[in-house]
């Protein structure tokens, strides 16, 4: 559920890229080629590369003020992406015997030839759990915020979040995740069919 909800995020990042790269242009029909061309390039290292150079360019000319700001976003977003490409790459595996929290784990397919654990019943160095997962989805939703605000600052316009949006809250703890997991579960709309 988590792993989902984190990649779930990173679609809001990409999503903001996008509303960056396309609120400088002004008509309608350039507006929409640039959404076409943005969504036909086929990976996100590509796709920000293509937004950097064309927001990099509006900006020299119509706000150079805030060239700056946007080259470490793009730095931000660029780190967020090496982490969003870890939930999806990255292998799930199953530690039994781990403590709560640590059972699942996401683990580099390839490991170092000849690393020693302390453990082999506990997730690898490295190794992403849900409280890891979580904080990273907390991470895509304050990229997200920054992108959005830093939209709407150039563009003149008050900015919909909070500076402090724009941080990474700290992921809750174990138990609260397993109860909104539970809570999850537990939902079911009115009229659906009770699960057995």
């Amino acid at each position: 559920m988590q792993l989902g909800c984190a990649l779930t995020q990173w679609a809001h990042v990409e999503d903001a890229v996008r509303a960056i790269l396309v609120g400088g242009i002004v008509d309608d029909l350039n507006r929409k080629a640039i959404n076409v061309g943005f969504f036909s390039v086929d990976g996100f290292r590509a796709k920000m590369d293509f937004a950097e150079a064309v927001v990099a360019r509006m900006l020299a000319t119509k706000r150079p003020d805030q060239r700056d700001r946007w080259t470490k976003l793009v730095d931000r977003v660029r780190r967020a992406s090496h982490q969003r490409n870890k939930l999806a790459h990255w292998r799930v595996m199953f530690y039994a015997s781990s403590r709560s929290g640590r059972r699942y784990a996401l683990e580099h397919w390839i490991q170092q030839k000849g690393a020693l654990r302390k453990n082999k019943n506990q997730p690898k160095d490295g190794a992403l759990c849900v409280r890891d997962v979580v904080k990273l989805r907390h991470e895509f939703f304050a990229v997200t915020c920054a992108l959005r605000n830093f939209l709407h600052r150039i563009a003149g316009e008050k900015e919909p979040f909070p500076e402090s949006a724009e941080r990474p809250s700290n992921p809750p703890t174990i138990a609260t995740l397993r109860r909104q997991i539970s809570e999850g579960f537990m939902f079911r709309p009115q009229g659906s069919p009770e699960v057995p």
